[in-house]
């Protein structure tokens, strides 16, 4: 293909398969309002039906040969849903839409849409979902012109979701510009997973040799029919991005010339590069995980540029003796821009060679990119901490050493995760990381109580912090034997610090820990530590230990009171700055107390 005029010229081609059985559609479809085919509508349900005992039909909006997709009420948690319907009544068909839900349902990410609930009414199987209010990439393209750097950032945001799906081992294999849904809220949800293939599996339809995908977006070795993998998905999205950018679509699987357009003008060159990697035809010869693409293409070339001009700009006022605030401003800048000497001792490079040694270049390479992603979110909030107080004067010192320690804990983990890392030799365990959103919620760490003011006393802080991190590390690894007793220490550790926060830190970590072996204690010390975090000041702890409990609680097979402390860490989750982390491990917790409530009862 070859140049097109607008944006509003950028179609999507069908999706394609060529597979043992030819009646296997992309059940996910529906819920982007799949135009129907004709002779195949089927109403299964009607308005005011209940379904399971809580989704009431309300209307429908999209159907397809796989099915209708309908709006419903959640009654037990007062929100709606889209509800996906199977229509086809095969074993496989069905098997294909089962299989798309468990891949959505084991993710947990603000940029994956959210499976809530899978059963089965009248012998065909539903679904559950996110009711995502907007409309596709495409579409949201189509609505305004976009610059390259709006452009690039929501897709972007969109590969976050798809590279967590990576994470938890599925390949989604037909990412487009209609599979990928923005909310109203600007948000963008990877969608479609009835493609995926997860793990290992092998079937009639993920085997090689099915030709499964669409065309316009597939790898040089997904339209072969060979053996797909995380880089196949690398591909499609660059190919989406390319298309967005520089509307043209690929040619035979290759990017085109850009040629000297307009919009060709005004993409970074370092973008164009990135992306003709991502669209490499050899496999090996594309990025080596998505992480590590979607950094390239958020950085800032010239931001470096910027700093020497501003060093420029300060010595030329100073030698000028222009007007003082603005030189102290200046030079207060400077002052913040020891961010990597600040990491330094957590994340450098010799220990990072000492990692790529113990774990071996194959186990290094996919966990890389997260340490990575990781550190520069991390110097980032670092330095933004500083210029608010030291340079902008938007906010106090006793704030910003709220927001130091904050960090600090943050680095521990890490510090810790590494540690883990090396010893174990395995990848990172989920939640490894923390969330950094927390470190710039200015309104909640105000609610927090004064740090102590000596050093010795903050030394003491950071120490219980960095051992808390160590026991949740490995915790999540599976590996704290005596987490029970461990996890008491822990906990007269921070009371002995007479500090609010920490205690709440201290008593979620030693709740986690008990668990399973002494289940009923774990749930009552997780409903201590959120009590303990919300009149703290902890808003972030509070709704992770409610998390924790509703997961628990799911277990244990009491759903109720799963679903009620679930929907308390959302509402305290909501009324922090809405840490996407969190919010993501909480929707994860939210669609297994869901699963666990409905087919697996």
């Amino acid at each position: 293909m070859g140049e097109l005029e607008s944006p509003e010229a950028l179609g999507s081609a069908p999706t394609v398969e060529s597979t043992p059985n030819d009646d296997l559609g992309s059940a996910a479809s529906l819920l982007r309002g799949v135009a129907s085919a004709p002779g195949l509508r089927t109403e299964l349900l009607r308005v005011g039906q209940v379904v399971a005992g809580r989704y009431r039909i309300e209307r429908t909006i999209g159907e397809g040969g796989m099915g209708v997709v309908y709006v419903a009420r959640d009654e037990q948690l007062g929100r709606d849903v889209a509800l996906k319907v199977g229509s086809a009544m095969s074993a496989a068909a069905l098997a294909r839409m089962e299989r798309e839900a468990q891949a959505l349902a084991s993710l947990s990410h603000p940029n994956v849409v959210v499976v809530y609930e899978v059963g089965e009414i009248e012998g065909r199987v539903f679904v559950a979902m996110e009711l995502v209010i907007g409309g596709t990439l495409a579409a949201w393209l189509r609505a305004k012109r976009r610059t390259p750097g709006e452009i690039i950032a929501m897709v972007c945001a969109a590969g976050d979701g798809l590279a967590a799906a990576h994470a938890s081992g599925v390949v989604h294999r037909d990412i487009k510009p209609d599979n990928i849904l923005v909310g109203d809220d600007g948000r963008p949800r990877v969608a479609d997973f009835g493609l995926a293939l997860a793990g290992d599996a092998r079937n009639d339809v993920t085997r090689a040799g099915a030709i499964v995908g669409t065309p316009a977006y597939m790898s040089p070795e997904q339209l072969a029919g060979a053996e797909v993998d995380a880089r196949t998905d690398q591909f499609a999205l660059c190919a989406t991005l390319w298309e967005a950018l520089f509307g043209v679509r690929m040619l035979s699987g290759q990017p085109p010339p850009t040629g000297d357009t307009a919009r060709a003008r005004t993409v970074p060159p370092h973008v164009e590069a990135a992306l003709r990697r991502g669209l490499a035809s050899g496999v090996d010869a594309r990025w080596p995980a998505l992480d590590a693409l979607l950094a390239e293409l958020r950085r800032d070339p010239g931001r470096r540029r910027r700093r020497v001009l501003l060093g420029a700009a300060l010595a030329g006022a100073m030698a000028a003796a222009v007007i003082i605030p603005l030189a102290l401003g200046r030079r207060g800048a400077a002052v913040c821009e020891d961010d990597d000497v600040a990491l330094a001792p957590t994340w450098n490079p010799t220990r990072a060679d000492a990692l790529e040694r113990a774990l071996g270049a194959a186990a290094w390479s996919p966990v890389r990119p997260r340490i990575e992603a990781f550190t520069h979110a991390w110097i980032g909030a670092h330095h933004d901490a500083c210029v608010a107080a030291r340079v902008d004067g938007a906010q106090s010192e006793a704030m910003l050493a709220r927001r130091d320690l904050c960090l600090t804990a943050a680095r521990a983990q890490l510090d810790a995760a590494l540690t883990d890392l090396a010893a174990a030799k395995g990848g990172l365990p989920g939640g490894a990381l923390p969330g950094l959103g927390a470190c710039a919620d200015a309104a909640t760490l105000a609610r927090q109580a004064p740090l102590p003011a000596d050093a010795a006393g903050r030394a003491a802080l950071e120490r219980v912090y960095a051992d808390a991190a160590a026991l949740r590390i490995a915790w999540l690894r599976g590996a704290a034997n005596d987490g029970p007793e461990l996890g008491d220490r822990l906990l007269a550790a921070a009371r002995a610090t007479a500090w609010p926060p920490l205690i709440a830190r201290a008593a979620w970590v030693r709740g986690e820990l008990r668990f399973p072996a002494h289940a009923d204690d774990s749930r009552a010390a997780l409903q201590e530590a959120a009590s303990v975090a919300l009149s703290a000041g902890a808003d972030p702890d509070a709704a992770r230990a409610m998390g924790e409990l509703a997961w628990q609680l799911a277990i244990a097979r009491d759903i109720g009171s799963a679903r009620s402390s679930v929907e308390l860490a959302r509402s305290i989750w909501a009324r922090t700055d809405r840490d996407p982390d969190i919010g993501a491990y909480l929707r994860g917790t939210e669609a297994m107390v869901g699963w666990l409530g409905g087919t697996h009862r």
